[in-house]
């Protein structure tokens, strides 16, 4: 291996009381896999508070970001929704610079609109350009647009899929709420044989968000057994507005993104890294997910879908929702594809589904629940907190 040897020039600048810095080293001899890399833990979606972090140059920064730059370099900030618009809200210590290994102030101003906003912060060098999304949050969250259908006695603790004529299930989902009863972690295992497979949904959380409320700005889905593998999901308004796969920023491949579309409420579109997803709505119902060609219908009949979470993510639309995104379920229980259905499903998919009230515990005990028995003799056990 060819050795390198590094000739460093640095230049440093203290900002304000609270020692806010900015430095940037050049070297020319060192020699960059990259035009442009971020060089520490650069998070795909970036979350901050609606205070302002003032000027630069007058306080500390809201986060700093660090990145190699193999010759001169610019730094932007775009609206999230309006790429062509800047996004004067952020402001950064610097604006450009030379080539070097750089540690940059990003500032925000007050959010006072009331919502939450959104920018794309995206640094570019020789043509090339690294991105990601910046969320900063409003002073209210975002009410729950499900919480007058949300039955308080139905709160979801643990789903198991059993295949027909089974006695033990196939496939468990345990559901963990927060102080404020909102969902935090949802733990799946799945049994493959002789394999148990175990992988979950962490959830992001902010101290505003209740069960009348969305206060959520970013979802984060990993793999229990390989944490660097997952996805995480803006949110914005209360609304999905951007996933990104796994990130891989950091070695200089591109990201992958997903794009989320909602028309008055309803989620409508879902497109990139591999999906391609429509939803049709009628009569306030989803009766139909188009996903990559592949086409499933559902039909409602008149049981209210009253749990916390949306139980059609759990049943009729499980299959479906494979293929939508990793986390899709996930969204849906957390009311972040917008509104849901007013009813559960009784057919998708070619299979008929009927509820009945209580589900049998390990103990066979019948406890609060639903079971749901469907035309294939699957049987779906829904256990309810106490």
């Amino acid at each position: 291996m060819r050795k390198c040897y590094y000739r460093f020039a640095c230049a440093v600048v203290l900002a304000g009381a609270m020692g806010t810095m900015s430095t940037s080293c050049s070297d020319d001899e060192k020699d960059y896999p990259y035009d442009i890399y971020f060089t520490g833990p650069q998070a795909p979606v970036v979350v901050a508070g609606a205070k302002a972090t003032v000027a630069p140059g007058e306080g500390s920064s809201a986060f700093n970001v660090t990145f190699d730059a193999a010759s001169n370099w610019q730094i932007s900030a775009k609206d999230f929704s309006n790429q062509d618009q800047v996004a004067d809200w952020v402001r950064f210590f610097a604006n450009s610079g030379e080539e070097g290994s750089q540690l940059l102030g990003v500032y925000l101003t007050a959010n006072t609109t009331g919502k939450d906003r959104a920018a794309v912060i995206s640094i570019s060098c020789n043509g090339k350009s690294e991105a990601f999304t910046l969320v900063q949050q409003s002073d209210f969250a975002v009410p729950n647009p499900n919480v007058a259908s949300i039955s308080p006695y139905k709160t979801i603790t643990k789903v198991e899929y059993y295949a027909a004529g089974a006695t033990t299930p196939n496939k468990t989902i345990d559901f963990v709420y927060d102080a404020n009863g909102v969902l935090s972690t949802e733990n799946i295992t799945e049994v493959k044989g002789d394999d148990r497979i175990h992988y979950g949904y962490a959830i992001t959380t902010d101290s505003r968000t209740t069960q009348a409320t969305v206060g959520l700005n970013k979802i984060t889905v990993t793999d229990a057994e390989k944490i660097s593998n997952g996805e995480t999901f803006a949110v914005i308004n209360g609304q999905v507005a951007i996933g990104y796969n796994v990130l891989t920023i950091m070695e200089g491949a591109a990201s992958h993104i997903i794009n989320f579309g909602y028309n008055q409420g309803f989620a409508n579109r879902i497109a990139g890294a591999g999906v391609d997803c429509d939803f049709a709505w009628t009569g306030g119902n989803l009766t139909s997910i188009k996903n990559a060609g592949a086409t499933t219908t559902a039909v409602y009949g008149t049981e209210p879908n009253d749990c916390n979470l949306d139980l059609n993510w759990f049943v009729g639309l499980e299959s479906a929702s494979a293929g939508v995104t990793t986390g899709s379920n996930a969204l849906g229980a957390m009311n972040l594809l917008g509104k849901r259905s007013a009813n559960l499903i009784s057919s998708a998919g070619g299979e008929n589904f009927v509820y009945a009230d209580g589900a049998t515990n390990e103990n066979n005990e019948t406890v609060s629940g639903l079971t749901i028995t469907t035309s294939s003799h699957r049987t779906i056990k829904v256990f309810f907190a106490n």
